[in-house]
């Protein structure tokens, strides 16, 4: 989107890979992120917690500043052997940091003293990978998160787990929860919050007709994508719905755009930043009115969207519905249909459809990057023809656009 504001480019380490996963409570509200990363020197090949990766994923998080990709959430942060022995100096004093350690790279013996020392050090500790029992219980207790992988472990065993840490004062996390039904399930356990990309999945019950507010927005969007669209039509589509007229004349006039004259109509705005601009905004506010979905499934989709566009950029591919691509690509969660039904509703191009669903063609292979990025699937990463740097960046510069743009966009009232 030509529109956008300029992000200035940082010269984050060019050696390590950094995403976040969001953590939820049971609410469905984002608290905290975990941070992944990978070294990707020669000698890396999958991601590992050693200390002389540790030591530049520290670093890598003090120059591009933890905010900027935790904003004002936890940010849970592996460590190496030597962190937890206290070896080498934690480099971080951001208040909101946990430390997380792994059970495969603990000293189960030396443990427990490990953990009091970080703890006087003022440092949260999450646990991962442990597997408990009453005689290893004590470890617990020294922790504030304990994950739990529930892949690893039968509903029994799942339920054996969580009696036992119940009887402690720890925040029990499920790991890897992949879908709607695994969220429920994980909820009826009892744990306290919840790890991984479910919210991104549609929930969908066979013979529940789709409520009518969303086949409203379906509606809207099927006339906003039409490709012969002109500005009188559009300029008449967003006048039927005056929250709409309002809300997308509040954003234009906000800061982000640092505009030299005040929009007045909407005429006024297609005018001044064109009929693509115009679109792809009413776009994004028809499918912020949905108050029963996830605030992180809104921003997760504007942050596809804008990390499309910028590769497109890095790659010279003038598309028209680079943007589109990133945000439709939550749609079918959004709206809890399956994606093929959802865009059979739409009036878009085969190359577009064949992006979202099937990840083919240049619009399809940005779609996979963006979304093997953010997820930390590493090994899944096209290539584009693009450094690391450029893909890296591309991401944390999404992050930073998203947060300026989701405060105005997403933080209206509900009644609005």
């Amino acid at each position: 989107m030509s529109t956008a504001p300029a992000v200035t480019t940082a010269s984050y380490n060019h050696n390590i890979f950094i995403t976040r996963q969001p953590i939820y409570d049971a609410a469905m509200h984002a608290v905290a992120y975990e941070l992944l990363f990978q070294n990707l020197a020669e000698d890396e090949a999958r991601i590992d917690y050693d200390d002389a990766t540790t030591e530049v994923l520290i670093n890598s998080l003090v120059e591009v500043g933890l905010p900027n990709i935790a904003e004002n959430k936890l940010a849970f942060i592996s460590i190496s052997p030597k962190y937890i022995r206290g070896e080498l100096p934690v480099a971080l004093e951001e208040s909101n940091v946990v430390l997380q350690i792994a059970a495969q790279f603990a000293d189960l013996e030396q443990l427990p003293d490990q953990l009091r020392d970080l703890k006087q050090d003022g440092f949260p500790i999450a646990l991962k990978g442990f597997s408990f029992e009453p005689d290893t219980l004590a470890i617990a207790e020294l922790a504030d998160y304990v994950k739990v992988d529930i892949s690893r472990f039968s509903d029994e065993e799942l339920r054996q787990q969580i009696d036992l840490l119940n009887t402690v004062d720890v925040t029990v996390i499920a790991e890897k929860v992949a879908t709607q039904n695994d969220f429920a399930r994980c909820k009826e356990l009892g744990f306290d919050q919840f790890q991984g990309y479910f919210f991104c999945e549609p929930n969908v019950i066979e013979g529940t007709r789709t409520p009518t507010s969303r086949l409203a927005v379906l509606h809207l969007l099927s006339e906003i994508q039409n490709p012969d669209i002109t500005f009188t039509d559009l300029e008449k589509l967003i006048a039927k719905d005056v929250t709409l007229s309002y809300r997308i004349l509040r954003y234009i006039n906000s800061a982000m755009y640092s505009l030299p004259h005040k929009i007045e109509s909407i005429r006024h705005a297609l005018t001044m930043l064109g009929l693509r601009a115009v679109r792809n905004w009413v776009t994004v506010l028809a499918q912020s009115k949905f108050d029963d979905k996830p605030y992180e499934l809104m921003i997760t989709s504007l942050l596809r969207a804008r990390m499309c566009e910028i590769l497109a950029e890095n790659l010279d591919l003038k598309h028209e519905a680079t943007f589109v691509v990133g945000l439709f690509s939550t749609l079918d969660a959004l709206l809890d249909r399956p994606m093929e039904d959802v865009l059979n509703d739409l009036p878009l191009t085969e190359e577009v459809n064949d992006a979202i669903l099937h990840k083919q063609g240049p619009l399809g292979q940005i779609l996979q990057c963006t979304i093997a990025y953010e997820q930390g699937d590493w090994e899944q990463l096209p290539d584009l023809g693009l450094d690391s740097a450029s893909i890296k960046n591309a991401y944390l510069e999404a992050i930073q656009w998203t947060r300026d743009a989701g405060r105005e966009i997403l933080s209206e009232p509900k009644n609005s």
